[in-house]
């Protein structure tokens, strides 16, 4: 056979064909029509039985077309790719962790200002005063329990309207970011863990037969205008329903802020240079859930991010720790 007649033989099925069928020939189906068998290349189909072996072993021109790599990543080639992916990932793992905490201290925040828009409706509902967090007299005579009357509850007509009207409550509305998470991996979320936290000044109902005692008196503030300096009033504040020192408080439903000391998470973040040995905490005070911040809802009705964890400094105010811990800060007519 000759020359001419091989190459004609190995030739595609009539690329014109193609070309006039599809209006264009794309490498693909050029591929395609080039397959190469026995039966339609001689060279491939060179006898056996004479013993060619160059017949059998010459290579046919159009069994590898050219433009087409047939080798694959080498093993080195690939460890070096996940190597630099590997590096990458080192570099923005901490970059992303900052962008996330940064996204739930902005959740945070905005949930508290819809807290104080909450209270501003209710205000105008009731006489211009403050919710309180426990039950009336005239609440408990009717059935009524100091859990079904929390500041939070009072509040949440304003607030979740759909889901008030079936009697139930999405407690998370009420709760800083950190603690959402916590509390539906830890208790659900019909759970009240992790609600913010209320000042305690503002709690009591002022009615003299719930107000027996002393501390429950100075507990009852329901009138802002009263307020010496509003803007430096902390209304509402994170809380940490963790238990970093293991005192068995893991958990517990809090709602109202103290104003003795920061909650003990604090002393992981600088506060009494971490000597949890101080006892300088208190599991219902203000807690850094941002890094070293609380955040906290003004009594002007504005949000912001404060410090808790420096000793002497706002709002441990003072020289002495009998000082920091008399709550001026806290206090509607002795906040600074």
């Amino acid at each position: 056979m000759s020359e001419s007649s091989k190459a004609n033989v190995c030739e595609p099925d009539n690329p014109a064909r193609l070309k006039t069928t599809h209006q264009a020939v794309t490498e693909t189906d050029v591929f395609r029509s080039y397959k190469i068998t026995h039966t339609n290349c001689p060279l491939l189909k060179a006898d056996s039985s004479n013993g060619s072996r160059n017949a059998r072993n010459q290579r046919c021109d159009y069994a590898k077309p050219t433009g087409f790599p047939l080798h694959g990543f080498t093993l080195i080639e690939l460890l070096v790719v996940i190597s630099i992916i590997a590096v990458l990932m080192a570099i923005l793992m901490p970059a992303l962790g900052k962008v996330k905490e940064q996204a739930r201290a902005v959740v945070c925040k905005a949930r508290l200002r819809d807290i104080g828009s909450t209270f501003r409706l209710y205000m105008q509902d009731n006489n211009g005063c403050l919710p309180p967090s426990w039950a009336f007299q005239s609440e408990l005579n009717s059935g009524k329990t100091d859990g079904d009357m929390t500041w939070f509850l009072r509040v949440k007509d304003y607030y979740d309207l759909k889901r008030s009207a079936t009697g139930s409550v999405h407690y998370n509305l009420f709760k800083c970011p950190i603690m959402e998470d916590w509390s539906r991996k830890n208790a659900g979320d019909t759970s009240a863990a992790g609600i913010y936290g209320y000042n305690i000044f503002f709690i009591e109902t002022g009615q003299d037969a719930r107000n027996s005692s002393t501390d429950r008196k100075r507990m009852w503030w329901k009138n802002p205008a009263g307020i010496k300096i509003p803007s430096e009033l902390p209304l509402i504040a994170d809380l940490d329903t963790r238990d970093p020192l293991n005192a068995g408080l893991e958990g517990t439903s809090r709602w109202l802020m103290s104003y003795i000391n920061p909650h003990p998470a604090a002393y992981a973040k600088g506060w009494m240079n971490g000597d949890s040995m101080s006892t300088r905490h208190d599991y219902y005070g203000p807690a850094p859930n941002h890094g070293v911040n609380c955040n906290f809802l003004m009594a002007d009705n504005h949000v912001e991010s404060r410090n808790v964890c420096r000793e002497g400094e706002w709002p441990w105010l003072g020289t002495t720790f009998i000082e920091q811990m008399s709550g001026r800060a806290f206090h509607p007519t002795r906040n600074p």
